[in-house]
């Protein structure tokens, strides 16, 4: 994949599809970028009002305090990203409107929506043991009709496909309303997982503007591997596997790249789906970092305050299992992760609102490994300049005339380029997000099935019915 920007000769990326114990073995750990820390919220003035003075009673507390909270900087938490139920709607509005009370509030809330969700699944599978004992009934007597009809000499049969197809379509109803529950569950960890980071002073980007070349300054709450190391959201191994990998993808090329504050004046240009799957397949990478964790916990392995431990631990487990701690189990946080991607990043949605099964954005049914930056003018090998498409389209006066049927481009014309452009120390902290969010995930999945007794929909579960036909 081809790039555009001031650097040559450099990677970017992970072997997320060979998920080895390779994957975290470098570990040239160097400071990053300072903190970026949040919005500063004055004291009575507009807006959000603060928390009562120390004194109570209207009365100033020490003259201290009432300074240090002069000073204070508060991270606002926003939603960004549309979400998909009433409940999330609701969720989202304690989170933002809460105030104080948010944190006493939110996790009642979840309780009782996972509580309303798990009580509809009873039902339904009361309903499905009460359609399967009269489908075994009515298959009963149809068989004993047919014998005695054989005995009299006619002709009848039991339709032995009527109780297989009554099966198939429960099942089939069963997975159209998992997925029906699963817009709710994805609202519930998107805005959870949100909760947790903005607990430890991050906030996830919701507009790649505010990374664009020439800005001031990166937005409130943008990650950097000195603030994650500080902000407690994760352990220190995870920390360090995290950070450590990302400092050792910028391999080669200048050495104002390889810095880990890298120069605002480096302009990036990406192929904006291909820079949205490398987010998606960074975020695989945090989430592989998690479970690696959770995996040496549960084999009695003392994990430490640096990576060591789970590498050792990795060299000795099968590549099937890498390979599937590499991907998020749960389809809900895999939904969840996706449309906040493909929000962010543009992506195209997908196109049929009734499919309950298709990604929100089918573009990151893929994720990548890696990238390679080359100069802006090799771009030119392999895409049209921006709107060349569309003054061909001007030009025409009939598809015959362009030279091809429909709406696509003429045989053997490449593409155009749709680019988003970033300060590259900045992408390079986007990524890092990317792999703070996944390992975040992880840890909401784990919360909700261990605290709600709530069974996630595996993505093995959902994507088995992907492209079936609508009942």
């Amino acid at each position: 994949m081809q790039l555009g920007g001031a650097a040559r000769g450099v990677r970017i990326g992970h072997g997320i599809r060979r998920c080895t114990p390779r994957l975290l073995r470098q570990h040239n750990c160097t400071a990053a970028a300072p903190r970026c820390r949040g919005r500063r919220r004055a004291a009575g003035g507009g807006g959000e009002p603060g928390p009562p003075p120390a004194g109570g009673g209207g009365e100033p507390g020490p003259a201290g305090q009432q300074e240090e909270q002069q000073e204070e900087l508060a991270l606002e938490l926003e939603v960004a990203v549309p979400l998909s139920s009433p409940q999330g709607s609701q969720l989202a509005y304690i989170l933002t409107q809460g105030g104080t009370q948010r944190d006493v509030l939110f996790g009642p809330a979840v309780t009782t929506y996972l509580t309303e969700l798990q009580q509809e699944r009873d039902r339904e599978a009361e309903m499905e043991r009460a359609a399967a004992a009269d489908a075994a009934a009515d298959a009963a007597a149809a068989a004993e009709s047919a014998g005695e009809s054989a005995g009299g000499g006619g002709g009848g049969g039991a339709d032995a496909s009527s109780t297989w197809d009554d099966g198939e379509l429960m099942r089939r109803i069963r997975a159209v309303r998992e997925a029906e529950r699963g817009q709710v569950l994805a609202d519930v960890i998107y805005l959870a997982a949100l909760r947790r980071l903005h607990g430890g002073g991050v906030a996830l980007l919701g507009n790649l503007a505010l990374l664009a070349p020439g800005i001031a300054a990166p937005p409130p709450g943008f990650v950097s591997a000195a603030a994650l190391a500080q902000s407690g959201l994760l352990s220190g191994a995870v920390v360090d596997a995290v950070v450590s990998f990302m400092t050792s993808t910028f391999g080669g090329g200048d050495a104002a790249m390889m810095d880990a504050a890298a120069p605002p004046t480096t302009p990036l240009s990406v192929d904006r789906v291909q820079a949205a799957r490398l987010y998606a397949g960074l975020l695989e990478f945090g989430y592989f970092s998690a479970a690696l964790e959770a995996a040496c916990g549960a084999a009695g392995v003392a994990v430490g305050s640096d990576s060591t431990a789970m590498i050792a631990h990795a060299d000795g487990l099968e590549e099937g299992a890498l390979r599937r701690m590499c991907a998020v189990r749960s389809a809900d946080a895999w939904w969840a992760a996706v449309r906040h991607a493909g929000f962010v990043f543009g992506l195209q949605p997908n196109d049929d609102p009734f499919d309950s099964f298709g990604l929100p954005y089918p573009d990151l049914s893929l994720t990548i490994s890696q990238i390679q930056m080359e100069p802006a003018a090799n771009l030119l090998e392999h895409f049209n300049t921006p709107g060349t498409a569309a003054r061909l389209a001007a030009r025409a006066a009939d598809a015959s005339a362009r030279g091809w049927s429909g709406e696509g481009p003429p045989p053997g014309s490449l593409p155009d380029a749709d680019l988003v452009s970033f300060e590259l120390g900045l992408f390079r902290r986007l990524l890092l997000e990317a792999a703070v969010f996944g390992a975040v995930l992880h840890g909401v999945e784990v919360e909700l099935e261990a605290a709600h007794g709530y069974a996630l929909s595996s993505r093995a579960e959902r994507e088995a019915h992907r492209g079936a036909a609508p009942l």
